[in-house]
């Protein structure tokens, strides 16, 4: 089977792997975005499905506060003795040289739950990770962040025991890797492969450098050489590739003998060098050589776009089949609970499946540049080009109201398509466009009916994005207006306007009220899909 990476499209970074049997588990990074951590399934490595969100309670994951690309960093999944540990990093300070980080480690007999209560681990550093040793030893790995000025703020991967009896670490923690001469060494995955310890970590920073290196020890604690080769996986040295940021990796064996590298990558081809989608996983076929090192299939050290799994029928030979990723989402609300791909902004706002049936009520909370609670929820955009559209009833009577479609990248940059009021228009809609923390009204804003509901929709094109509206006669563009720039939803653009970036674009549902009413808007359906989707066809105007 041909698999086309990514084989997670849109904002899924920092992937951890683990199988059990004939199932796998991959784990990636939500920021500051809620449920925490998305869980996709695979029997195959090539067709993946959204399985569990485990952070799903405000005891396991609060996330009031955050900053813009906080929240929860690279989590780590396991498996051992029936049970799944999933420990993970909540960074509440993002700084030059500041890092305020809290990891936790929560488990389940199930991968969909429930979840114990968290367990705090350390506040040491960021990306911690646990391994089980063949012994039946538990360690704890992570990297260790170094506030102060004149030191390298990214002090090295460190162990330390853990006691799964006592749920709590053991022991001192002792620095098994200072990293190499690329620097900003993270993301570290320790396994037991062939009687030796091979100690995975991602280098370079989460940029154009970024990288995967291996080391080898004969002993737990070390001393971890350095693979003689260099760095198993970089696109650092090829800005051409359309694979960039190629780094932050985690391995499986497919219990055949077969071993596949689970990494982040960014297609910034896709938009004229902006990763709009974000850092999205993608899948590498590894060997291992003479050394016990592991390298890619290809020979080189760049990511391929696509890789040959055996088909989960055979386990032999790749069948010529490439499958389809679902690239359409819609939802009507007609179900008792909102769909696992929906997350919220920071935190879960005061909403309703019920109060009127076949429609999701939202109830006005914080302005959209709020870090504390909005009333904000969307999913990832997870191909270029796209089209989201939405249908909103809803009655402002203050211009503190608004209710509508926005297409999201963090407070400091985002465009919003909103319902609102005006002492001289009534109800009307606006064009709002934020850009470095500026806000600017992009159309004169437009009367609407007093009553009915409209229609909402963004067009998303590497081109550009158009946005329309419908009061039940046909689409109609906002304004006279040329096409807005899609490249202020992207990480190079957010990092270019002192807001670090790290989580791509989000299509998403929003209603403000800043009188503190709590006005309710009612939200039709949401769809996003391809331009021209039968999808479209079928959806209500």
């Amino acid at each position: 089977m041909i698999v086309r990476n990514p084989i997670l499209p849109g904002f899924h970074p920092d992937p951890c792997a683990v199988r059990v049997g004939g199932d796998y588990y991959v784990a990636t990074s939500t920021f500051e975005w809620f449920p925490g951590v998305e869980i996709h399934h695979s029997t195959d490595l090539a067709h993946w499905t959204l399985l569990a969100r485990p952070l799903d309670t405000q005891a396991l994951l609060d996330l009031a506060d955050v900053p813009n690309s906080g929240g929860v960093w690279a989590p780590c999944l396991s498996y051992v003795d029936g049970v799944f540990y999933l420990v993970y990093s909540i960074t509440r300070t993002v700084e030059e040289t500041v890092q305020d980080t809290e990891n936790y480690l929560t488990c389940a007999r199930d991968v969909r739950g429930p979840w114990s209560p968290r367990v705090r681990l350390h506040s040491g550093g960021f990306d911690a990770s646990l391994f089980h040793d063949p012994d039946g030893s538990h360690w704890l790995v992570g990297m260790r962040w170094d506030s102060r000025a004149e030191r390298n703020h990214f002090a090295g991967i460190f162990l330390q025991g853990y006691s799964v009896q006592n749920s709590a670490p053991v022991g001192e923690a002792k620095c098994i890797f200072a990293g190499s001469s690329l620097g900003l060494t993270e993301g570290p995955h320790l396994y037991h492969i062939d009687g030796s310890y091979l100690l995975m970590v991602a280098e370079g920073g989460t940029r154009a450098d970024h990288a995967v290196l291996t080391c080898r020890s004969d002993t737990l604690l070390g001393p971890y050489r350095p693979d003689p080769g260099g760095h198993m996986l970089t696109a650092r040295l090829r800005p051409d590739w359309p694979i960039q940021h190629a780094g932050h990796g985690s391995l499986v064996e497919d219990g055949h003998g077969r071993w596949y590298l689970f990494h982040l990558g960014a297609r910034k081809g896709l938009c004229g060098g902006h990763s709009v989608l974000g850092r999205e996983t993608f899948l590498q076929a590894v060997r291992f050589d003479a050394g016990g090192y592991p390298r890619l299939t290809g020979g080189d050290v760049l990511p391929a776009e696509t890789v040959a799994v055996p088909d989960a029928q055979t386990a032999d030979a790749p069948l010529d089949e490439t499958p389809a990723q679902p690239a359409a989402f819609h939802c009507d609300f007609a179900e008792a609970a909102l769909p696992l791909r929906f997350s919220w902004l920071r935190t879960p706002a005061r909403h309703s499946l019920t109060a009127r049936p076949g429609y999701l009520r939202l109830h006005g909370a914080e302005s959209l540049v709020s870090r504390h609670r909005q009333a904000m929820l969307g999913t990832q955009l997870t191909h270029i080009p796209m089209t989201v559209r939405t249908r909103v009833a809803v009655r402002p009577s203050h211009f503190q109201q608004a209710a509508g479609l926005a297409l999201f990248y963090h407070t400091a940059n985002f465009y919003a398509l909103l319902v609102t009021w005006d002492a001289a228009l009534g109800r009307c809609l606006r064009l709002v466009k934020r850009d470095s923390k500026h806000s600017e009204l992009l159309a004169p804003m437009r009367a609407l009916p007093p009553h009915g509901e409209i229609s909402l929709r963004a067009d998303v094109s590497a081109e550009g994005i158009r946005f329309y509206s419908d009061t039940g006669q046909s689409w109609r563009e906002i304004g006279d207006i040329a096409r807005q720039p899609v490249t202020i939803l992207s990480d190079e653009y957010a990092n270019r306007c002192l807001e670090q970036g790290y989580t791509g674009a989000f299509a998403t549902l929003c209603c403000q009220d800043q009188t503190g009413a709590e006005m309710a808007a009612d939200f039709a359906f949401f769809t996003m899909c391809p331009p021209n989707h039968p999808l479209l066809g079928r959806e209500p105007i």
